[in-house]
């Protein structure tokens, strides 16, 4: 089990996010020397659950990145001991696994849990792009420009999302054509929703 191998091997603190350190020594302060081993071993173990995680992503075994990533997630709540910002990018790699498994009302879940800790630009950006993509496998097309509009003001060069938005404004033109010619059969070609969500960025 993912959860027993991290309990048993604790990586060495300098695997912490960015910023993890100095948030970890302040508790320290305030708390006991067994409380502030404790704040020190959640986030390493954290981390060391989307490392493994990673590796499965590249690796292509997405059920197990998942998985790792959710352990990540549930080792890293949101609080003193954990940035949110660790938190966001575990979140965002769940919600790219769960792209690449289908699991697309899963990826909106995961993509909104990160984006409510408000992360920096690049990885709400991020974030952004998926979750459009999400919907856009759920046949929400308005949901998904949405997405990508806002996506776009954080990350202007943003190609992925470039070129995800010009193609489902243009699907919108040709059905709206469609159903002029055909109003009583609106679905009489409809649109192959994953094809626009295959291509996906790397991880946060």
């Amino acid at each position: 089990d993912l959860l027993k191998q991290l309990l048993q091997s604790t990586p060495a603190d300098d695997k912490l996010a960015p910023g993890a350190g100095q948030k970890l020594q302040t508790g320290s302060r305030c708390g006991g020397g067994k409380d502030a081993a404790n704040l020190t071993a959640v986030p390493s173990m954290a981390e060391h659950a989307r490392e493994i995680g990673n590796r499965y992503m590249q690796d292509r075994h997405f059920a197990a990145a998942a998985h790792c990533y959710e352990v990540a997630c549930l080792l890293c709540p949101a609080g003193p001991g954990c940035p949110t910002e660790q938190l966001a990018a575990y979140h965002c790699n769940c919600a790219l696994a769960c792209l690449e498994l289908g699991r697309y009302s899963d990826a909106v879940t995961e993509c909104n849990a990160a984006l409510v800790l408000t992360p920096a630009k690049p990885i709400t950006a991020k974030t952004l792009y998926r979750l459009a993509v999400a919907h856009v496998n759920l046949k929400n097309p308005w949901e998904a420009i949405r997405c990508l509009r806002n996506c776009l003001e954080f990350d202007p060069v943003n190609a992925y999302a470039q070129k995800l938005l010009e193609h489902i404004l243009e699907w919108q033109v040709e059905d709206r054509k469609r159903q002029e010619v055909f109003p009583a059969r609106p679905n009489l070609a409809p649109f192959v929703w994953s094809d626009a969500g295959k291509r996906v960025q790397d991880k946060a």
